[in-house]
């Protein structure tokens, strides 16, 4: 199934490797968008099946991203290069992955929740 995936990532080599990763596998990549106020825009318009945020997002985080794409139903990967259980109580139910991102472990992530 081809998924609308939102690319929520604040450093453009590592977003367009997370797009190609996902376009080869024949999803359809929405942005990539760097910042919180960007991806809202983007969402407010577009509607997707899944976002990939990085949660820290240069001086800002996602939370209040990922606020509003739970209240719409969006599934979320949240991608990090801290310890997952160093992020925020309200994104420990939330699927995460570590980064660097490993493109099987994303594809694998993002099959369990097309299920």
């Amino acid at each position: 199934m081809t998924l609308k995936v939102l690319i929520v990532e604040d450093e453009w080599l590592i977003a367009l490797d997370h797009a190609s990763i996902l376009r080869d596998a024949g999803h359809e990549v929405v942005g990539p968008v760097a910042t919180v106020d960007g991806a809202l825009e983007l969402i407010a318009n577009t509607p997707i099946d899944l976002a990939l945020v990085d949660h820290q997002l240069g001086g800002d985080t996602s939370g209040v991203l990922i606020e509003r794409l739970t209240q719409a139903g969006t599934h979320i990967i949240v991608a990090t290069g801290h310890n997952p259980k160093d992020l925020p109580q309200a994104l420990a139910e939330l699927p995460t992955i570590g980064k660097p991102i490993d493109g099987r472990n994303l594809l694998a992530l993002v099959e369990r929740l097309e299920d």
